[in-house]
């Protein structure tokens, strides 16, 4: 039977343009051919033209379908129907780069009485005296990359008001601030919160810029360096740091607290089912009781004494979360109080768990911080005709030897590329596997149920509003023993090896699992 065969012909390599073999006679003088964006990219109907087309073909004309763009063609009359003709379609194409990807490099270099405390929504690394985060972030879009406060510690204060300078594309970032003072109005601390905004057309990505705060104190009279808590009215904590997110896979939660030496205070931490930790046991328990910890006296010249405290978190076989409840015995600032929360309420971002314990440290104003399980990945596989024999994976974990689960990670952060190759047998002795096509996987192409989907990985709509990421490469090859017919140049045999790898991960706001069809490209046949 004699075909027409579409396929652009296009120099862009940041789209894809559907393929479709169409029989002649044609049922229709019309055809829809799909064309999407490779991931960071954007396309309008505006970004696409053509050349000179075949005689078979009229007319091309473009129109847009959410974030992909529909090539609607039309042929020509008179066309032979007894031949299989090859057209290209000369389509000329001008993709946008739409996402901004850049290292942001944050200099940690204070003096002793200095302490800075920070925090990002995005995925950071730590090398000596700087903290790497990995930011990505859409064309025109504003975002949060930074939160960070420096703190004058053990009375000193900032002889000048801090500042902080970006090297690299400096005209990119803009910040809101917020200042302690102490009694005299010398500042004491201030909250950087850092915007990064993108350009709205992207020339290029992958940049690097450097940020550094400059903030310089100066020592009171009389000294404090020396100072230490005797009774309650004295206690201070500079600030509480209730460690990292641990996921279910469990794992060490370093607790810091940073203030006076002799200062008292209390730590609880608690699960979703309202049982304490034990500190002495390690597990949660219903009353698993507190911490009770001294801050200990100054080393090293901090001009502040530190309690560290690690806490081994059980692995979990279910999501949850741990509330981290600190409070001191210090009487009530009630002035104090009604500042911190007046400041709450016209500007609740950048006030601060440090803010609040500075303020007004007492039983009756506790700071909670939850640390809620982040979102993960599940590549899990689907079919009707053939059986999982052995599924391995590096950087992740197997479930039930079927499914390949990433680790948690909070919204926005990357994950670690992983490989994966799993083995398939057929169920029935008389039967053989065929293999028409490798499978795909398309981060702009909706899963369809049919042997020439453009994606193959089935993602329920409600996990597409996540705003997880992920790209996927694959490849199906005959696998065991070979028998019965050679057609059409596919094998058929008793196993399938389907390998690939996952790459591009971003966490989201929600767990996600995409399913791969093996009977969209993987057949059954009677030997």
């Amino acid at each position: 039977m004699a075909n027409i065969i579409l396929r652009a012909n296009i120099v862009d390599s940041n789209v894809n343009v559907e393929y479709k073999v169409l029989p002649l006679p044609l049922s229709s003088s019309e055809v829809e051919l799909i064309i999407s964006p490779a991931e960071g990219y954007l396309i309008t109907k505006d970004s696409f033209s053509h050349g000179t087309l075949p005689y078979q073909i009229s007319s091309i004309l473009f129109d847009e379908l959410g974030s992909n763009v529909i090539a609607r063609i039309t042929f020509s009359e008179g066309i032979n129907n007894n031949v299989t003709q090859n057209l290209l379609l000369p389509i000329i194409s001008q993709s946008v780069l739409n996402v901004d990807m850049l290292k942001l490099t944050d200099l940690q270099s204070y003096q002793a009485n200095i302490i800075a405390e920070s925090s990002s929504s995005f995925g950071k690394s730590t090398y000596q005296n700087e903290d790497v985060y990995n930011i990505m972030n859409t064309a025109g879009n504003k975002v949060l990359v930074l939160s960070k406060t420096v703190i004058a510690t053990n009375g000193f204060y900032f002889a000048q008001e801090p500042n902080y300078r970006v090297t690299g594309n400096s005209d990119r970032y803009t910040s809101t601030n917020s200042l302690i003072r102490n009694e005299n109005g010398s500042i004491t601390s201030k909250t950087f919160n850092i915007y990064y905004t993108s350009p709205n057309e992207l020339l290029e990505t992958n940049s690097e810029d450097t940020i550094e705060i400059s903030a310089n104190v100066t020592q009171p009279l009389p000294s404090f360096t020396d100072k230490v808590a005797t009774k309650k009215e004295e206690y201070e904590v500079y600030s509480f740091n209730g460690g990292r997110d641990i996921g279910i896979q469990g794992g060490v939660k370093i607790m810091r607290v940073k203030g006076v030496p002799g200062t008292q205070f209390k730590i609880i931490l608690q699960d979703a089912d309202k049982k304490t930790y034990n500190f002495k046991t390690g597990v949660f328990e219903l009353g698993g009781g507190m911490l009770l910890g001294e801050i200990p006296p100054i080393i090293n010249a901090k001009g502040y004494g530190e309690y560290i405290s690690f806490v081994k978190i059980p692995k979990s076989t279910a999501n949850t979360s741990i509330e981290t409840l600190f409070t001191t015995d210090k009487p009530i600032d009630h002035n104090a109080l009604q500042v911190a929360l007046e400041e709450q309420k016209t500007n609740p971002d950048t006030l601060t768990g440090y803010d609040v314990v500075k303020g007004v440290t007492a039983t009756s104003l506790q700071t909670a911080a939850t640390s809620t399980v982040a979102s993960r990945f599940t590549f899990a596989f689907s079919n009707s005709d053939f059986t999982l024999e052995s599924l391995e994976a590096s950087n992740t974990s197997i479930t039930t030897n079927s499914s390949i689960v990433t680790s948690y990670g909070n919204n926005g952060a990357l994950g670690s590329d992983l490989s994966f190759t799993a083995i398939f047998v057929v169920a029935a002795s008389s039967k053989r596997i065929g293999i028409t096509r490798n499978p795909n996987h398309s981060t702009s192409s909706a899963y369809t149920d049919a042997t020439g989907a453009a994606n193959d990985w089935n993602v329920s709509a409600s996990h597409l509003l996540l705003n997880g990421r992920y790209s996927i490469s694959a490849t199906a090859v005959a696998h065991g023993a070979i028998s019965g017919v050679i057609a059409a140049g596919t094998s058929r045999s008793t196993h399938v090896k389907i390998a690939g790898t996952i790459s591009s991960i971003t966490h989201g706001t929600g767990d996600i699992t995409a399913t791969l069809d093996l009977d969209n490209f993987l057949t059954l046949h009677a030997i």
